[in-house]
């Protein structure tokens, strides 16, 4: 796997031109999120290292796309969600 000093050098040793994001200051919306999670399954969303998730107190199976876009709208999209 290539981490993103890699992948950025990559591109800028062949003048290439991109702009840094980070998701975890984007703000998100139910369209936005539905956007970016393509054909991903819902369980494929969730962060599988978060830590709810390694402890068992999330469960991405359980969730379907209608009731997690529900949920998270109502709940913070921040770096320690495991989403």
């Amino acid at each position: 796997m290539m981490g993103n000093a890699r992948q950025k050098a990559i591109l800028e040793e062949n003048d290439s031109e991109f702009e840094v994001k980070s998701i975890l200051d984007e703000v998100w919306s139910k369209k936005s999120l539905r956007s970016f999670s393509g054909d991903r399954t819902v369980p494929e969303w969730f962060n599988r290292k978060a830590p709810a998730v390694k402890q068992g107190k999330v469960d991405p199976g359980l969730f379907d796309a209608k009731r997690h876009l529900k949920q998270r709208g109502k709940t913070d999209f921040g770096p320690h969600s495991a989403l």
